[in-house]
């Protein structure tokens, strides 16, 4: 009698515990959400992920994509703890929106989570390692150029050699205010040029990228002379009648 009891008390905390589970009422540990129809949706599930990517990658490179269970219901949206470097699409695609240096962060230890209409997965870990690219500086060559004298302010004078390296030049400089230059090596006058009065210019140059100064690299502006033709008069002979 006293058996039979003891197995009617643990049938009745059997019960109640199996009911309390369903219900969902463990917190944040619960599978998902109850329908209408008394039927537990799973909430979706994330692995985690580990990836690396090359520094100075493009804006909109993809870093990799999640593995994960979307559960009884579609994913509606994805979700990453940091944004300023890193978005993450629809489908749990991971790309770049942001320039990655080496030199300044080697790792990104993100958490990713998924949210359906079941409700909100676990937070996962989403480790992504910078590697490094060995950068290469600009490389300037000596370069002669010439220009005739009297030539309008702002004429081209030439183009400098010039080898960018790894990344984008982002200054270029002559240690003369007489000419300017670009980004891509033109050079052009600033100032009147006189052969009579300079007519040579030697001057230097120097590049920046995202890896550091060039060389300095000498410039040789020649003006050229355009002979001076002086005015010519001619001895003229003219009438006028009288009175007009």
């Amino acid at each position: 009698m006293l058996e039979r009891q003891i197995i009617k008390t643990w049938l009745v905390v059997l019960g109640v515990l199996f009911a309390f589970a369903l219900s969902g009422c463990g917190g944040s540990g619960g599978s998902g959400v109850r329908t209408d129809d008394g039927y537990m949706e799973t909430k979706p599930s994330l692995k985690e992920l580990n990836v690396s990517i090359e520094e100075n990658a493009t804006i909109g490179t993809t870093v990799g994509s999640l593995v994960y269970d979307s559960g009884d219901s579609d994913i509606t949206a994805f979700f990453l703890s940091e944004t300023s470097h890193f978005a993450i699409s629809d489908r749990g695609v991971v790309t770049t929106v942001a320039r990655l240096d080496y030199e300044t962060r080697r790792v990104f230890e993100l958490t990713a989570w998924a949210v359906s209409s079941a409700g909100e997965s676990d937070r996962v870990k989403l480790n992504i390692r910078i590697t490094n690219v060995i950068d290469t500086p600009p490389t300037l060559n000596e370069s002669n150029l010439s220009i005739d004298e009297n030539v309008a302010i702002g004429s081209v004078v030439g183009r400098i050699g010039l080898e960018i390296g790894d990344s984008a030049i982002t200054h270029l400089e002559l240690n003369s205010t007489d000419f300017n230059i670009t980004l891509d090596g033109e050079v052009t006058t600033n100032i009147s040029l006189d052969r009579e009065s300079k007519p040579v210019y030697i001057v230097s140059a120097m590049a920046t990228n995202i890896a550091g100064n060039s060389n300095r690299a000498i410039v040789t502006i020649t003006i050229n002379n355009i002979p001076d033709v002086k005015p010519t008069l001619k001895d003229t002979n003219l009438t006028i009648d009288e009175n007009s």
